[in-house]
Protein backbone atom coordinates (compact mmCIF):
# COMPACT_ATOMS: atom_id res chain seq x y z
CA UNK A 1 0.00 0.00 0.00
CA UNK A 2 1.17 3.51 -0.38
CA UNK A 3 0.94 5.46 2.19
CA UNK A 4 2.53 8.82 1.32
CA UNK A 5 0.93 10.95 -1.30
CA UNK A 6 1.49 14.03 -2.49
CA UNK A 7 -1.29 16.15 -3.64
CA UNK A 8 -0.53 19.51 -6.32
CA UNK A 9 -4.46 20.92 -6.65
CA UNK A 10 -6.02 20.02 -3.39
CA UNK A 11 -7.92 23.48 -3.10
CA UNK A 12 -10.06 23.03 -6.54
CA UNK A 13 -12.97 21.37 -6.26
CA UNK A 14 -12.17 17.92 -7.36
CA UNK A 15 -8.86 17.88 -4.82
CA UNK A 16 -10.42 19.37 -1.65
CA UNK A 17 -12.69 16.01 -1.81
CA UNK A 18 -10.07 13.61 -2.80
CA UNK A 19 -7.98 14.70 -0.13
CA UNK A 20 -10.98 14.11 1.96
CA UNK A 21 -10.63 10.93 0.61
CA UNK A 22 -7.41 9.94 1.31
CA UNK A 23 -7.62 10.95 4.82
CA UNK A 24 -10.35 8.29 5.31
CA UNK A 25 -7.34 6.09 4.52
CA UNK A 26 -4.42 4.16 6.37
CA UNK A 27 -1.97 6.28 5.17
CA UNK A 28 0.95 8.35 6.89
CA UNK A 29 1.31 11.44 4.92
CA UNK A 30 -0.79 13.63 2.37
CA UNK A 31 1.44 16.27 1.75
CA UNK A 32 0.38 19.03 -0.28
CA UNK A 33 1.89 21.32 -2.50
CA UNK A 34 0.35 25.07 -2.29
CA UNK A 35 1.02 28.22 -4.07
CA UNK A 36 0.35 29.73 -0.64
CA UNK A 37 0.01 27.88 2.81
CA UNK A 38 -2.03 30.89 4.39
CA UNK A 39 -4.34 30.44 1.86
CA UNK A 40 -4.53 26.64 1.62
CA UNK A 41 -5.13 26.97 5.51
CA UNK A 42 -8.30 29.58 4.49
CA UNK A 43 -9.93 27.24 1.58
CA UNK A 44 -8.91 23.48 3.19
CA UNK A 45 -10.44 24.68 7.18
CA UNK A 46 -10.44 21.24 9.31
CA UNK A 47 -8.63 18.72 6.58
CA UNK A 48 -5.56 20.75 7.10
CA UNK A 49 -5.78 20.83 10.97
CA UNK A 50 -5.00 16.38 10.33
CA UNK A 51 -1.80 15.91 11.83
CA UNK A 52 -1.20 13.38 8.23
CA UNK A 53 -1.46 16.83 6.13
CA UNK A 54 1.80 19.19 5.47
CA UNK A 55 2.29 21.50 3.24
CA UNK A 56 5.02 22.62 0.92
CA UNK A 57 5.41 26.19 -0.44
CA UNK A 58 5.73 26.48 -4.23
CA UNK A 59 4.90 26.24 -7.36
CA UNK A 60 4.95 24.13 -10.70
CA UNK A 61 8.15 25.89 -12.06
CA UNK A 62 10.19 25.71 -8.78
CA UNK A 63 12.67 22.91 -8.97
CA UNK A 64 13.72 23.14 -5.06
CA UNK A 65 10.24 23.19 -4.08
CA UNK A 66 9.51 20.34 -6.40
CA UNK A 67 12.19 17.91 -5.27
CA UNK A 68 11.13 18.87 -1.47
CA UNK A 69 7.10 18.00 -2.34
CA UNK A 70 7.89 14.89 -3.69
CA UNK A 71 10.98 13.81 -1.22
CA UNK A 72 10.00 10.08 0.41
CA UNK A 73 6.59 9.73 -1.51
CA UNK A 74 5.26 7.03 -3.02
CA UNK A 75 2.89 8.76 -5.11
CA UNK A 76 1.88 11.88 -6.45
CA UNK A 77 -1.30 13.61 -7.82
CA UNK A 78 -2.17 16.33 -9.83
CA UNK A 79 -5.18 17.89 -9.94
CA UNK A 80 -3.50 21.33 -11.23
CA UNK A 81 -5.49 22.95 -14.00
CA UNK A 82 -4.39 25.59 -17.35
CA UNK A 83 -2.79 25.95 -20.47
CA UNK A 84 -0.21 24.11 -21.76
CA UNK A 85 2.64 26.35 -19.53
CA UNK A 86 1.00 24.05 -16.49
CA UNK A 87 -0.50 20.98 -17.98
CA UNK A 88 2.64 19.67 -20.06
CA UNK A 89 5.00 22.33 -18.73
CA UNK A 90 4.87 22.27 -14.98
CA UNK A 91 3.41 18.78 -14.74
CA UNK A 92 6.20 17.45 -16.89
CA UNK A 93 8.55 19.63 -13.57
CA UNK A 94 7.17 17.91 -11.24
CA UNK A 95 7.46 14.43 -13.19
CA UNK A 96 11.00 14.82 -13.21
CA UNK A 97 11.42 15.84 -9.73
CA UNK A 98 9.30 12.50 -9.09
CA UNK A 99 11.62 10.72 -10.37
CA UNK A 100 14.55 11.90 -9.00
CA UNK A 101 12.84 11.12 -6.17
CA UNK A 102 12.16 7.39 -6.82
CA UNK A 103 8.19 8.17 -6.79
CA UNK A 104 6.67 4.95 -7.94
CA UNK A 105 3.53 6.26 -9.36
CA UNK A 106 1.95 9.36 -10.65
CA UNK A 107 -1.18 10.65 -11.77
CA UNK A 108 -1.52 13.58 -13.98
CA UNK A 109 -4.74 15.78 -14.28
CA UNK A 110 -6.88 14.13 -16.47
CA UNK A 111 -10.35 13.46 -15.45
CA UNK A 112 -12.00 13.05 -18.82
CA UNK A 113 -13.20 11.34 -21.52
CA UNK A 114 -10.81 8.94 -23.38
CA UNK A 115 -8.69 11.60 -24.73
CA UNK A 116 -5.56 10.07 -26.42
CA UNK A 117 -6.11 10.47 -29.77
CA UNK A 118 -7.12 13.96 -29.18
CA UNK A 119 -4.86 17.09 -30.91
CA UNK A 120 -4.90 20.34 -29.51
CA UNK A 121 -6.79 21.57 -32.77
CA UNK A 122 -9.73 19.11 -32.26
CA UNK A 123 -9.76 19.98 -28.30
CA UNK A 124 -7.53 22.76 -26.84
CA UNK A 125 -7.50 20.99 -23.24
CA UNK A 126 -7.75 17.50 -24.05
CA UNK A 127 -5.21 17.66 -26.73
CA UNK A 128 -2.64 18.82 -23.63
CA UNK A 129 -3.38 15.52 -21.89
CA UNK A 130 -2.53 13.80 -24.86
CA UNK A 131 0.65 15.66 -25.39
CA UNK A 132 1.64 15.12 -21.58
CA UNK A 133 0.39 11.88 -21.57
CA UNK A 134 3.41 10.84 -24.70
CA UNK A 135 5.93 12.79 -22.95
CA UNK A 136 5.86 11.34 -19.27
CA UNK A 137 5.48 7.52 -20.47
CA UNK A 138 9.06 8.12 -21.22
CA UNK A 139 9.71 7.72 -17.12
CA UNK A 140 9.93 5.87 -14.21
CA UNK A 141 6.98 6.59 -12.59
CA UNK A 142 4.19 4.83 -13.32
CA UNK A 143 1.50 6.98 -15.33
CA UNK A 144 -1.71 6.12 -14.01
CA UNK A 145 -4.75 8.16 -16.18
CA UNK A 146 -8.13 8.50 -14.88
CA UNK A 147 -10.79 8.97 -17.21
CA UNK A 148 -14.85 9.51 -16.07
CA UNK A 149 -16.16 10.62 -18.89
CA UNK A 150 -17.99 14.39 -17.74
CA UNK A 151 -18.44 15.59 -14.48
CA UNK A 152 -22.07 14.78 -13.32
CA UNK A 153 -22.43 18.27 -12.21
CA UNK A 154 -21.68 19.63 -15.73
CA UNK A 155 -24.86 18.80 -16.81
CA UNK A 156 -26.53 21.21 -15.16
CA UNK A 157 -23.92 23.91 -15.42
CA UNK A 158 -23.91 26.82 -17.23
CA UNK A 159 -20.42 25.78 -18.50
CA UNK A 160 -21.92 23.08 -20.60
CA UNK A 161 -25.27 25.30 -21.37
CA UNK A 162 -27.26 22.46 -22.26
CA UNK A 163 -30.25 22.55 -20.01
CA UNK A 164 -32.39 25.66 -20.07
CA UNK A 165 -34.73 25.09 -16.83
CA UNK A 166 -37.13 28.60 -17.84
CA UNK A 167 -38.22 27.49 -20.95
CA UNK A 168 -38.23 23.42 -20.46
CA UNK A 169 -35.44 22.37 -22.86
CA UNK A 170 -33.04 20.11 -23.15
CA UNK A 171 -30.48 21.28 -25.83
CA UNK A 172 -27.84 19.25 -27.48
CA UNK A 173 -25.91 18.50 -31.18
CA UNK A 174 -26.12 15.02 -32.09
CA UNK A 175 -29.58 12.83 -32.09
CA UNK A 176 -29.73 12.40 -28.19
CA UNK A 177 -29.24 8.84 -28.85
CA UNK A 178 -25.48 8.67 -28.41
CA UNK A 179 -23.96 7.03 -25.37
CA UNK A 180 -22.67 9.46 -23.03
CA UNK A 181 -20.38 8.70 -19.67
CA UNK A 182 -21.05 10.63 -15.77
CA UNK A 183 -19.18 10.11 -12.75
CA UNK A 184 -19.80 12.97 -10.39
CA UNK A 185 -16.73 14.84 -8.70
CA UNK A 186 -17.90 13.18 -5.21
CA UNK A 187 -17.35 9.95 -6.84
CA UNK A 188 -14.34 10.59 -8.98
CA UNK A 189 -12.34 11.25 -5.71
CA UNK A 190 -12.72 7.94 -3.88
CA UNK A 191 -11.49 6.29 -7.33
CA UNK A 192 -8.82 9.03 -6.97
CA UNK A 193 -8.19 8.02 -2.92
CA UNK A 194 -8.39 4.19 -4.10
CA UNK A 195 -5.85 4.84 -6.86
CA UNK A 196 -3.38 6.48 -4.70
CA UNK A 197 -2.96 3.53 -2.39
CA UNK A 198 -3.35 0.59 -4.44
CA UNK A 199 0.64 -0.21 -5.32
CA UNK A 200 -1.16 -2.55 -8.13
CA UNK A 201 -3.32 0.36 -9.42
CA UNK A 202 -3.67 0.23 -13.27
CA UNK A 203 -2.16 2.46 -16.07
CA UNK A 204 -5.45 3.40 -17.40
CA UNK A 205 -8.48 3.48 -15.29
CA UNK A 206 -11.94 4.54 -16.81
CA UNK A 207 -15.27 4.29 -14.65
CA UNK A 208 -18.62 5.70 -15.56
CA UNK A 209 -20.90 6.13 -12.67
CA UNK A 210 -23.30 6.11 -15.77
CA UNK A 211 -23.78 5.43 -19.30
CA UNK A 212 -26.76 7.06 -20.75
CA UNK A 213 -28.19 9.47 -23.45
CA UNK A 214 -29.15 13.10 -23.54
CA UNK A 215 -32.75 11.36 -24.21
CA UNK A 216 -32.94 9.84 -21.51
CA UNK A 217 -31.11 12.76 -18.87
CA UNK A 218 -34.28 14.93 -20.22
CA UNK A 219 -36.80 11.70 -18.97
CA UNK A 220 -34.92 12.24 -15.93
CA UNK A 221 -35.27 16.33 -15.73
CA UNK A 222 -38.49 15.96 -16.87
CA UNK A 223 -39.26 13.90 -13.66
CA UNK A 224 -37.65 15.77 -10.93
CA UNK A 225 -38.49 19.13 -11.95
CA UNK A 226 -42.09 17.92 -12.35
CA UNK A 227 -42.67 19.64 -15.61
CA UNK A 228 -42.20 18.09 -19.04
CA UNK A 229 -38.64 19.13 -21.10
CA UNK A 230 -38.63 19.04 -24.68
CA UNK A 231 -35.06 17.16 -25.89
CA UNK A 232 -33.98 20.39 -29.06
CA UNK A 233 -31.20 18.40 -31.06
CA UNK A 234 -28.68 21.51 -32.37
CA UNK A 235 -28.07 19.89 -35.63
CA UNK A 236 -25.54 17.27 -36.89
CA UNK A 237 -22.01 16.35 -36.22
CA UNK A 238 -20.92 18.02 -38.71
CA UNK A 239 -22.82 21.29 -37.68
CA UNK A 240 -21.38 21.47 -34.36
CA UNK A 241 -17.67 21.07 -35.54
CA UNK A 242 -18.95 24.05 -38.04
CA UNK A 243 -19.96 25.73 -34.94
CA UNK A 244 -16.75 25.08 -33.00
CA UNK A 245 -14.49 26.15 -36.16
CA UNK A 246 -16.73 29.66 -36.71
CA UNK A 247 -16.55 30.50 -32.36
CA UNK A 248 -12.54 29.67 -32.67
CA UNK A 249 -12.62 31.70 -35.58
CA UNK A 250 -13.93 34.71 -33.33
CA UNK A 251 -12.23 34.39 -30.48
CA UNK A 252 -8.89 33.45 -28.27
CA UNK A 253 -11.00 32.82 -25.45
CA UNK A 254 -10.88 28.91 -25.41
CA UNK A 255 -14.13 28.90 -22.93
CA UNK A 256 -16.22 30.33 -25.99
CA UNK A 257 -15.74 27.27 -27.19
CA UNK A 258 -14.60 24.48 -25.53
CA UNK A 259 -17.60 23.45 -23.49
CA UNK A 260 -18.54 22.36 -27.34
CA UNK A 261 -15.61 20.70 -27.89
CA UNK A 262 -16.28 18.31 -24.91
CA UNK A 263 -19.69 17.83 -26.33
CA UNK A 264 -18.53 16.75 -29.95
CA UNK A 265 -16.05 14.77 -27.94
CA UNK A 266 -18.72 13.03 -26.36
CA UNK A 267 -21.71 12.93 -29.10
CA UNK A 268 -18.45 11.86 -31.67
CA UNK A 269 -17.83 8.87 -30.14
CA UNK A 270 -14.10 9.91 -30.36
CA UNK A 271 -14.11 10.36 -26.41
CA UNK A 272 -16.34 7.35 -25.19
CA UNK A 273 -14.63 5.12 -22.55
CA UNK A 274 -14.11 1.88 -23.49
CA UNK A 275 -13.89 -0.48 -20.30
CA UNK A 276 -15.45 0.17 -17.17
CA UNK A 277 -13.26 -0.43 -14.42
CA UNK A 278 -15.02 0.62 -11.50
CA UNK A 279 -16.07 -3.01 -10.16
CA UNK A 280 -11.90 -3.26 -8.90
CA UNK A 281 -12.98 -0.85 -5.91
CA UNK A 282 -16.62 -2.75 -5.19
CA UNK A 283 -16.75 -0.47 -2.00
CA UNK A 284 -17.56 2.64 -4.30
CA UNK A 285 -21.36 2.88 -4.94
CA UNK A 286 -21.41 5.52 -7.69
CA UNK A 287 -24.26 7.96 -7.58
CA UNK A 288 -26.82 7.71 -11.00
CA UNK A 289 -27.37 11.14 -12.89
CA UNK A 290 -31.08 10.64 -11.14
CA UNK A 291 -30.20 10.63 -8.08
CA UNK A 292 -27.39 13.28 -8.50
CA UNK A 293 -30.04 15.83 -10.47
CA UNK A 294 -32.75 14.77 -7.36
CA UNK A 295 -30.36 16.12 -4.68
CA UNK A 296 -29.73 18.91 -6.51
CA UNK A 297 -33.53 19.56 -7.08
CA UNK A 298 -34.48 19.47 -3.18
CA UNK A 299 -31.40 21.86 -2.32
CA UNK A 300 -32.70 24.32 -4.53
CA UNK A 301 -36.44 23.91 -3.07
CA UNK A 302 -34.97 24.48 0.65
Amino acid sequence: MNTKILIAGSTGMLGHQALQELLKKDIQEARLLVRSIESARDKLKDLVADERVTMVEGDLGDKNALLEATKDIDAVISMVQGDASVIIDGQYNLLLAAEENSVKAFMPSDFSVEFSTFSTEEHVWLGLRAEFRKKALNHRPKIISVQQGAFTEMILSDFLGNVDVENGEVKVFGTGDELVDFTTVSDTAKYVAELAVDPNAPEVFQVAGETTTWKKITEDISELYGKPFTFKSLGSLEEIKTFIETKKSQTDDPFEYAPKQYEWAMISGRGKLTENKGGRYPNIKPVSIKEHLQAHVEELSR
